[in-house]
């Protein structure tokens, strides 16, 4: 059942794991910050591996006993199929219990501080969305390019923007300098741009 609920674990966050170790390489974000999105992101996943882990582990159990003949010899010794499968029962409702409380309690608390924690790196850290001199497309529809981000990273200077969410008509925008402001109820953050200049096509 561990084994199984380590495997399928794995198997499922290896995609969201190679975007966390990205933050820390490429966006400088601390190991402790990535720790904490990795334990708010586990639940969601544990909710539906949890199940799958006990459908394993009931199947690789009893086919292991039938390979073995265990169960004609527990047959002989005088015990019936009803009686084997007293413990499978009590086990799976243990782990039915456990997939409630996952599913009622652990994934939306995962999710809020999830939201949480993302709107906290990006209102401190610009640098965790954006890296100087280099054409950022990390945002739908946007082509992002800072020459200097000013510690703590709330501040940026030279500004170069391409959006071209609107296809019949792309825009690009000239900025000196532009700030992060966040909003803390919406848990957004807003680049506000001084001193600049739109051009459209």
């Amino acid at each position: 059942f561990l084994l199984g609920i380590g495997v399928f674990t794995f198997i499922l966050l290896i995609a969201r794991m190679l975007k966390l170790v990205e933050l820390v390489v490429n966006r400088s974000v601390p190991i402790l910050e990535i720790a904490k999105l990795f334990a708010y992101i586990l639940p969601t996943f544990l909710e539906v591996t949890v199940p799958m882990a006990l459908l394993l582990a009931v199947l690789l159990s009893f086919g292991r006993l039938s390979a073995d003949s265990e169960i004609v010899a527990l047959k002989t010794s005088g015990l019936s199929l009803y009686q084997m499968v007293v413990p499978v029962i009590g086990f799976s409702l243990a782990v039915t219990s456990l997939a409630m409380l996952l599913a009622v309690y652990a994934r939306p608390w995962g999710n809020s501080n999830l939201k949480a924690s993302l709107y906290e790196i990006a209102k401190t850290r610009a640098s965790a969305g954006l890296k100087e001199r280099v054409f950022n497309d990390d945002f739908a529809g946007l082509v992002i390019y800072v020459e200097h981000i000013e510690p703590p990273g709330d501040k940026l200077e030279g500004i170069l923007i391409a959006a071209g969410r609107d296809p019949n008509q792309p825009n690009t925008v000239l900025a000196k300098t532009g700030f992060l402001v966040g909003n803390e109820e919406a848990h957004s953050v807003t680049l506000r741009l001084r001193d600049g200049s739109i051009h459209t096509f």
